[in-house]
């Protein structure tokens, strides 16, 4: 489906219109919002050249149509102007209750209100008969809160207190299991978020029912394969020719980097700039734990900046790098068949079945193959600092080096 926006000139002044078509559909609808010249609107961007609040509404629709497009295409539900401009009122109209409550966004946001909760109410939150919010578990809500921003950041959406749905929420698990947190963890911070969302439905604050529903977590399975790439898979990668199209060039070059660096990629794609490569190293802070790492340049990386200019490669969404590096390892014929946990977008959970290896790869997945792939190989102690892994326990768990493969390397070994 294609999306397009455009500045056209009405009797007083410009407007903003947007296109949707697809094969044998083709629907425009003209936008409330204006230009007094088209000085203003960069063309070859379809966005305004100084206006970034209008910049994010057009792409929080660009965002909505194509997942509504997805989930209705699939349902057989009629796309046409009627559809468009039911999905354009949604982004743009704000709720009456809303339009009463400018510049007061603690009572119509998730992560403005628990900001302002946190800091308000948790000091005198009773956790027992004689106890208050300890600093240790309001630091772990805070925690939850710079998730859960994280997240929404990601996905170019803000969510609101009264229209966060079960699919969100859905989506939130998803995208903390593709960041390898466990199923605790994960069931501790859905646990979090209607925590919260109790807090502003007891200050009379309009609330999704999403709070009441109970959401599944699958717990991890020993029989689901982890995926990583191993060496040999990671070269097919970096010598793919994808010289004609830039985007799987670039995403492909993130992958490779990725893979010899360990970062992850909420690293990769906001904290990693081309300051922090200097003398052959990376020296990095992460995002989520707030550790420096220092991790030498492998040779591929180093090929890859030469090839660059000594330039990093373009930053892209979670979303986007998914769906490009399956492309990626799908073309390099990472194909074979494993058991793995597969997103099911129409139950809108994951579930165990036999995929094709590219199916299940994702934006952890380099992660995994750093500590998969050095395991053995140079000392605990060095994938451990190189990453940032607090314990050779951390380690274990991203080290996915099957079963199978140890029994090769043994019937390697003696056969030598």
């Amino acid at each position: 489906m294609n999306i397009k926006f455009n500045l056209t000139k009405n009797k007083k002044n410009y407007k903003v219109s947007v296109r949707v078509y697809y094969k044998n559909f083709d629907v425009s609808l003209n936008l409330d919002l204006f230009a007094f010249s088209d000085d203003e609107w960069d063309f070859s961007c379809e966005t305004f050249r100084d206006n970034p609040e209008a910049n994010e509404k057009l792409l929080e629709l660009k965002s909505t149509l194509l997942k509504r497009y997805n989930r209705d295409f699939t349902k057989g539900v009629l796309i046409n102007k009627s559809w468009l401009q039911e999905i354009v009122k949604e982004v743009f109209d704000r709720p009456t209750n809303e339009v009463a409550l400018i510049n007061n966004d603690k009572d119509i946001y998730i992560v403005d209100f628990s900001n302002y909760w946190l800091k308000t109410f948790a000091d005198s939150w009773k956790t027992s008969p004689k106890e208050t919010m300890s600093k240790l578990v309001k630091s772990q809500y805070q925690k939850f809160v710079d998730i859960f921003s994280d997240f929404q950041d990601q996905k170019k959406v803000r969510y609101t207190l009264h229209s966060l749905t079960q699919d969100d929420v859905y989506e939130f698990s998803n995208w903390l299991e593709e960041d390898d947190y466990n199923s605790a963890t994960i069931e501790r911070n859905i646990g979090r978020l209607k925590f919260f969302l109790n807090r502003a439905s007891e200050m009379s604050l309009k609330v999704s029912q999403v709070r009441n529903q109970r959401i599944y977590i699958d717990k991890e399975s020993s029989e689901v394969e982890s995926v990583y790439l191993n060496e040999e898979e990671i070269k097919k990668i970096y010598n793919l020719d994808l010289s004609h199209d830039f985007e799987l060039d670039n995403a492909r070059d993130n992958l490779v980097i990725s893979c010899f660096s360990g970062l992850r990629v909420s690293d990769l794609m906001t904290g990693l700039k081309t300051d922090n490569i200097k003398e052959g190293f990376i020296s990095v802070k992460t995002k989520k734990t707030k550790t420096f790492v220092t991790i030498p340049v492998h040779f591929y990386c180093e090929s890859i900046l030469r090839k660059r200019f000594g330039q990093l490669p373009k930053k892209t969404t979670t979303f986007e790098y998914n769906r490009l590096i399956r492309l990626i390892c799908q073309l390099a014929e990472i194909d074979n068949q494993i058991l793995a946990k597969v997103w099911n977008k129409d139950k809108k959970r994951k579930e165990i079945k036999y995929v094709k290896k590219y199916e299940a790869i994702g934006s952890h997945t380099a992660r995994r193959s750093f500590a998969s792939n050095l395991y053995g190989k140079v000392p605990n102690e060095v994938i451990q600092s190189v990453a940032g892994w607090s314990s050779s326990e951390m380690l274990a768990y991203y080290n996915k080096t099957s079963k199978k493969e140890y029994a090769q390397q043994l019937k390697e070994f003696w056969g030598k």
